[in-house]
């Protein structure tokens, strides 16, 4: 009973010593990961978003929260070595809320130049 009582004490200091070690700082060297990018100059990526749900007036949209993040996101997108087209899979525009007219301006969403 006793050796199998030292042996639990063993373990659990290891793995408390493992936990620590393994909790260290990351080095300073290491890079941040590019979802963008597949290590070639080929743009051959095709990257595919759904559900925005952009009204006419951004004060009823879904997305007013995270407006900011999709601005970095379709800039990280443009800007990508690899990123062959952006494809719109569905609801980048939402009327359920405010209604607008047919002529409604959406130049804003075509400023984005390849």
């Amino acid at each position: 009973m006793k050796i199998i009582a030292r042996l639990l004490r063993a373990f659990f200091v290891v793995l408390v010593l493992i936990v620590f070690v393994s909790c260290e700082k990351s080095d300073s060297t290491d890079t941040e990961i590019d979802p963008f990018s597949n290590g070639g100059n080929e743009r051959n990526m095709i990257v595919v978003i759904s559900d925005i749900h952009l009204g006419a007036d951004l004060t009823y949209a879904e997305c007013n929260v995270n407006l900011k993040a999709l601005e970095n996101f379709l800039e990280k997108v443009r800007v990508a070595p690899n990123v062959k087209e952006l494809v719109i899979a569905g609801d980048l525009l939402d009327e359920w809320y405010v209604p607008a007219t047919i002529n409604e301006n959406y130049s804003y969403l075509c400023a984005w130049k390849p």
